[in-house]
């Protein structure tokens, strides 16, 4: 079985906008996001988990687009996947990790299972 959304077509920028609207809607503030070639993250402070300084509690989500693309050609290799492989499709697929990632974070939270600072450590 191959790597998680390996098949998906949508582009990296629409992820990161999903992402962002998703992250703004629990009381981030302070959002960055670089859509980098080799690696991807979103940088953003929480107003309200205040961090030792009495400032915003900050928070970085890396991912790194080379291991997607050896993991994905590796798997196109073995026969696990048949789809074409490359750099850009490398790069959809991490940000989709990251937004499901996100996504079951930001559940966890809403559903008070969790608390904020506690799933985004």
């Amino acid at each position: 079985m191959g790597l998680l959304g390996y098949t998906t077509k949508i582009e990296a920028e629409q992820s990161a906008e999903e992402i962002k609207s998703k992250l703004l809607s629990h009381y981030v503030i302070d959002l960055r996001c670089d859509l980098g070639d080799e690696m991807v993250f979103i940088e953003f402070s929480k107003c309200i988990g205040i961090n030792t300084k009495g400032e915003p509690a900050s928070y970085k989500i890396t991912a790194k687009i080379n291991p997607v693309f050896e993991l994905l050609k590796k798997q196109q290799w073995s026969g696990e996947i048949t789809i074409a492989i490359s750099r850009s499709q490398a790069k959809r697929v991490a940000w989709r990790i990251v937004k499901r990632w996100i996504d079951t974070q930001l559940a966890f939270v809403e559903t008070g299972m969790l608390r904020f600072d506690e799933v985004f450590l």
